[in-house]
């Protein structure tokens, strides 16, 4: 639905697709109902429309304070330099300068792999090494 009342279906959106081989390849992600999203015109027809841009907050009014919610939850998270992924679940990904790191849902890192180092911590009991490298804590 636009801001002008229209109503678009089967909007194609960015994401994941799949080789001939039945891999996929990509980012999936979800867009929530009223959530803002960019739309563009393949063609500049009309019948094609797709989300170009999904932005991280819904279009209500209401709703406006969820921003600087996120800023005052998230702090110690820079978007500027950061690759961040969020889950409905509280869980997050975070790819900083050389590590990666897993958030639980209050915040502590229960998950890291530093790149420089060829290392990695599980700091989570409820994880288990399923690999074939030894996971060095």
């Amino acid at each position: 639905l636009t801001t002008f009342g229209e109503i678009f279906v089967k909007v194609r959106t960015l994401g994941p697709f799949l080789y001939p081989d039945g891999k996929a390849h990509g980012r999936a992600f979800g867009i929530k109902k009223n959530q803002l999203v960019l739309l563009e015109f393949i063609g500049g027809s009309y019948r094609s429309p797709v989300v170009t841009k999904v932005f991280p907050f819904p279009t209500k009014d209401s709703d406006f304070g969820n921003i600087s919610e996120f800023v005052r939850k998230y702090s110690f998270l820079n978007p500027e330099k950061d690759i961040i992924d969020f889950h409905e679940s509280g869980y997050l990904t975070r790819q900083t300068t050389n590590k990666i790191e897993v958030y639980d849902q209050d915040q502590t890192i229960i998950f890291e792999i530093v790149f420089f180092k060829l290392k990695s911590k599980n700091k989570s009991k409820r994880l288990r090494n399923h690999s074939k490298y030894q996971n060095n804590r």
